[in-house]
C-alpha cells in the first residue's frame, strides 16, 4: 500500500511539473514573439490599434493578481515536495492551479472576442486562426474552419487502433 501511495505521489509530481513546464514554455514563446506578427498581418487602422492596445492592457491588468496567486501556489507546491509530501495537499494545490489556468484562458478568450468586435470582416478570418491557437494550444494540430478537423488530423488519428 505504501509503495502505491509513493508511486501515485511521484506520478502526480511528474505530471504537475510537466504541465507547468509546458505552460511556461508556451508563455515564453508567446512573450518572445508576442502578437506583433499577427498585428502586422491584420493591417490594423490607427483607431483599431489603439482599441487593440487598450483591450490587451485591460486583460493584462485584470490578470496581475491571479498570476501572482499562481506563483505563490507553485511555490507552495514546491515547498510541499521538499517536506514529506501529502497526497491530499498536492491534489488540492493542483486543483487550485488548474482553476487559475482556466481563469487565465477565459480572460484570453474574452479578450479575443473584444478584439474581434473591432475588426473588419476581412481581418476576422486571420484573427479566427489566433483563437484556434488559443483553444488548441500551439503544440496541437490546428482545427479547420468552424471546428472541422483537417484531413491530415484524421489520418493521424486513424493510425491508432480503436
Amino acid at each position: 500500500m505504501l509503495k502505491k501511495v509513493g508511486l501515485i505521489i511521484i506520478l502526480f509530481v511528474f505530471i504537475a511539473i510537466t504541465n507547468n513546464a509546458q505552460e511556461n514554455r508556451r508563455e515564453r514563446n508567446v512573450k518572445r514573439e508576442g502578437l506583433r506578427p499577427l498585428i502586422e498581418d491584420l493591417n490594423l487602422s490607427a483607431d483599431q490599434k489603439d482599441k487593440f492596445e487598450k483591450i490587451n492592457l485591460q486583460k493584462e491588468e485584470s490578470l496581475l493578481d491571479l498570476k501572482c496567486q499562481m506563483e505563490k501556489k507553485q511555490f507552495e507546491l514546491k515547498k510541499q515536495l521538499t517536506v514529506k509530501p501529502n497526497l491530499e495537499n498536492l491534489l488540492k494545490i493542483d486543483s487550485e492551479l488548474n482553476e487559475m489556468h482556466k481563469k487565465i484562458r477565459e480572460a484570453e478568450i474574452k479578450s479575443w472576442f473584444a478584439v474581434n468586435e473591432i475588426l473588419e470582416p476581412s481581418q476576422k478570418e486571420l484573427w479566427a486562426n489566433h483563437l484556434m491557437m488559443l483553444l488548441n494550444g500551439p503544440n496541437r494540430p490546428p482545427m479547420g474552419p468552424k471546428g472541422e478537423k483537417n484531413n491530415n488530423d484524421q489520418q493521424e488519428c486513424n493510425q491508432f487502433p480503436r
